[in-house]
């Protein structure tokens, strides 16, 4: 497309720039792709699915670039999302140019700052008409492109081997707009309950039942509360529900013949899950204690709880087995890592089932067999386990940027039913005067730090599968570890620019890897304590510091890499630290008092400024010290801000307001200052289920 004009804009394509009042905003070129594929379109509504496929058809691009290109283009051109003049955002199906202007043509010369005084060319009827035919022939390619996509999506599942092997075919059962969860299949093969609601976390959702031979669906609880939960009766002529209200919660038996609902067990706290014997007698319930969860028997017919102690841990979703002799659960430990168990409940006993996921998300039990949600060796999928030989058998291999959870299957294994979460976190910045084309993809890509020397974005991302960690440059990406870990922290790099050291959370013992930037080699490996943070190189490149948390109390702490040796440097204190080239001083956070001091080598202390009295955030990365100023956060209900205060003078100033929901990762540049944050961009899930083949 040539150049053309919006307003007082001149939008030059093959420059990727805009012109304005002497100004020049130069833009990506996937940016101005998306504009000229809007102009082109004025008036239809594209989805960032059809901008995605008809600009790139041969490339997996991600749908946040088209958000983030709407977002630089709105920025450009001031306008409002709220009250557009250029871009308007229809809800749920995508965007759709709407300023009046003479719409440009492929095959014209539209008059430009250089050529204004030209009159405008056109090109012969021949060269239009082979342009309408390669038009034609585009969006046809588009069409089939599109329509493969989109097969692909219901039945990719089904095309993978494993599933090929155990011969089940998948459908999506839930529409795209909603957030759809924890589905109930009947023992009967025909009917599905779940529950959704508009979007992620929302206060209330609706319980809601499908029919699955005629996929007719009905509303069963729409009221202002919160369902979770829905179990059938093995006889399918009741359902079970929790209903909460805040932290009141009702566990309802639901009779299919008359609709007449019977609370069976309130209680003045929050029930997270539970299920039901076979007997349909007793039910067993996570509940919140305290500040853990725990579980509890509950006889029916007297609603009478009896707690059941297992652990000091937290004790989440517990399901009976087939024969309700046992209920299999999830014991979450202290580090964060995840245990399959069994409770006998004749004998009061507890036996390790699997250690081996570091995230269990959902179970369900069949026959000396389990399916298992969860992460694993870094991805996160569904198993099959044989509780007799202890095999685990993948059923889902997961596609990138998607979970499987809240797992329902019959007990003759016809039917599988999960729920298909994807979720993508993107990075942003503010400060930095460019972002490399592939920093964020259509998956978690999060805890990104900027080297402005380098020009080079460092970052966590699980595009690849499991968590690696990942170095973006201008027009290049690539993932320089193969740690296929389960959770990586947040990389800090070192003073000379060759080494980052971060923290691997993958496995029992959390480990401090330091990577070698030109061999792309763990160079290497410290084992830290499991509430550990790292915080700052020291100048020398011969140390580390840390923020450790124990019993509610930070300690600022030192790994010596030399001799792998860690030293204790100042109680209630961290969150924040930086040593002077020197080495004589170190500047921190005092905890206690919200002081962030400065030691000398003879350990005389004072304070820069009182964090407290300004209202800042405790946040890894959210605090940085340049000559004349001081960085920091505030979170407020309409997002964090990022304030500056004078050392000086003691004034204060807003330097960036950022999106409700960002994290911020570092606040860095001591001649000029940036922002890098992590943002939720999309949260969605569907109910996907699997059907034998031969099922009748």
């Amino acid at each position: 497309m040539d150049s053309f004009k919006l307003s007082e804009f001149w939008v030059l394509p093959a420059h990727n720039k805009l012109e304005s009042n002497g100004k020049v905003y130069k833009v990506e070129p996937k940016i101005m792709e998306v504009l000229c594929f809007l102009v082109k379109h004025k008036g239809q509504v594209v989805s960032r699915e059809t901008i995605a496929q008809s600009l790139w058809p041969e490339n997996i691009v991600g749908l946040d670039v088209i958000t983030r290109a709407i977002f630089e283009l709105r920025k450009i051109l001031n306008d409002s999302a709220q009250h557009p003049t250029f871009i308007e955002t229809i809800a749920r199906k995508g965007y759709c140019f709407i300023y009046e202007f003479e719409k440009p043509n492929d095959a014209n010369v539209i008059q430009t700052p250089e050529n204004s005084q030209s009159p405008t060319t056109t090109v012969s009827t021949k060269h239009n008409s082979n342009l309408k035919w390669l038009a034609a022939w585009i969006i046809s390619i588009a069409m089939i492109i599109t329509t493969s996509i989109m097969l692909h999506h219901f039945s990719s599942i089904e095309e993978r081997s494993d599933l090929r092997a155990l011969n089940y075919r998948a459908t999506q059962l839930t529409q795209s707009d909603i957030y759809a969860e924890m589905p109930a299949l009947n023992q009967a093969n025909d009917k599905l309950l779940f529950v959704y609601s508009e979007v992620f976390n929302d206060e209330f959702n609706t319980l809601a039942l499908i029919d699955l031979k005629t996929n007719k669906k009905t509303i069963i609880s729409a009221q202002n509360a919160t369902h979770r939960s829905p179990k059938w009766s093995l006889k399918n002529q009741a359902f079970y529900f929790l209903k909460c209200v805040q932290e009141n919660c009702q566990l309802i038996k639901h009779d299919i013949l008359t609709g007449n609902q019977q609370p069976l067990l309130s209680k003045n706290t929050k029930v997270y899950s539970f299920d039901i014997s076979p007997s349909e007698k007793h039910a067993v319930i996570a509940y919140k204690n305290g500040q853990k969860v725990k579980l509890a028997l509950v006889q029916l017919e007297k609603a009478e709880l009896t707690p059941l102690v297992t652990s000091n841990n937290s004790q989440t979703m517990p399901i009976f087995s087939p024969d309700g002799a046992t209920i299999f659960f999830v014991e979450k430990l202290a580090d964060g890592s995840t245990k399959l168990n069994k409770y006998s409940i004749k004998n009061q006993t507890v036996e390790l089932v699997s250690s081996s996921f570091h995230s269990i998300m959902s179970i369900a039990a069949l026959k000396e067999e389990l399916l298992i949600s969860g992460k694993k060796d870094g991805q996160f999928s569904i198993w099959l386990m044989n509780l007799i030989s202890g095999e685990e058998t993948q059923v889902v291999e997961n596609i990138k940027g998607e979970f499987q959870s809240d797992i329902a299957v019959t007990h003759d294994k016809s039917k599988i039913a999960y729920k298909n979460w994807h979720r993508n976190i993107v990075i942003e910045h503010i400060g930095i005067e460019t972002k490399p084309a592939m920093l964020n993809s259509n998956t978690l890509d999060f805890n990104a730090i900027y080297s402005p020397e380098n020009r080079t974005f460092y970052s966590v991302s699980n595009r690849s599968g499991a968590f690696e960690i990942w170095q973006h440059q201008q027009e290049i990406s690539q993932q320089i570890t193969q740690l296929k870990a389960n959770s990586l922290g947040r990389p800090l790099l070192s003073p000379d620019n060759q080494k980052l050291a971060f923290l691997d959370k993958s496995n029992r013992e959390k480990k401090l890897l330091v990577l070698d930037l030109d061999s792309q080699q763990i160079d290497s490996s410290y084992i830290v304590p499991s509430n550990a943070h790292i915080l700052h190189w020291s100048p020398a490149m011969d140390a580390v510091y840390l923020s450790i948390k124990e019993q509610g109390q930070y300690t600022l702490s030192k790994l010596d890499l030399t001799q792998n040796k860690l030293i204790k440097l100042v109680i209630n204190a961290g969150v924040y630290v930086e040593e002077s080239i020197t080495g004589n001083e170190i500047t921190y956070v005092d905890m206690s008092n919200g002081q962030l001091m400065t030691r000398n080598s003879i350990a005389e202390t004072y304070s820069i400024a009182n964090l407290r009295a300004l209202n800042a955030a405790p946040i890894q990365g959210g605090i940085l010290q340049t000559k004349y100023w001081l960085y920091y956060v505030v979170h407020t209900e309409q997002g964090p801000k990022v304030m500056r205060y004078h050392l000086a003078s003691g004034d204060t100033e807003l330097y960036a307001q950022l999106p409700i929901g960002s994290i911020i990762t570092q606040i860095g540049g001591k001649e000029t200052p940036f922002v890098i944050y992590d943002i939720l961009l999309e949260d969605k899930s569907q109910i996907i289920l699997l059907e034998k083949e031969n099922a009748q």
